[in-house]
């Protein structure tokens, strides 16, 4: 069964929100769709929390390997439909892609794995004890670069992702 969640408009912004969360029995997850570049990144994100395994990745190669199990479903499904609009979208899908980040936490009792690929964070809060137990970019500098992001038609770059438990 899959779980609904959303996330909310930024205030004041009438353009479509390109975000996507999941949270189900297993995991946690977010997906930050990236509408500066590419397009369909709202469609994008959602499918990648929708395919989620309910086991973590750990390693890279087992990320990559999920990337490239799932992309072409995807990739076939819009394509369908390209027929229905312009020919600058279909070119900007075939040229650009679709990008998004992803972050996740699967949770096994008091056991976490996680993984996050891009500039969507984990941050664990202790509220008992109002104290900070881990963030997963601990400077704030990071949110000025550019990140990398997944992208239906791009292999992922190892350095990008991150995991640990």
């Amino acid at each position: 069964m899959k779980s609904k969640s959303f996330t909310t408009h930024k205030i004041n912004d009438p353009s479509t929100n390109e975000d996507a969360v999941r949270c189900t029995p297993n995991f946690i997850a977010v997906s930050d769709g990236a509408g500066g570049c590419g397009i369909f990144a709202e469609r994008w994100s959602q499918y990648l929390v929708d395919n989620l395994s309910a086991c973590s990745f750990g390693e890279f190669e087992a990320f990559n390997q999920w990337i490239d199990s799932i992309w072409e479903p995807f990739y076939n499904e819009i394509e369908s439909e390209l027929d229905r609009y312009d020919k600058f979208v279909g070119n900007k899908f075939q040229k650009e892609g679709s990008y998004a980040t992803l972050a996740v936490v699967w949770h096994t009792g008091l056991n976490i794995n996680y993984c996050y690929y891009g500039d969507s964070s984990i941050f664990v809060f202790d509220a008992m004890q109002d104290e900070m137990l881990f963030m997963s970019a601990p400077d704030i500098a990071t949110y000025d670069k550019s990140p990398c992001l997944n992208n239906w038609k791009d292999l992922p770059i190892a350095r990008a992702y991150h995991q640990g438990a």
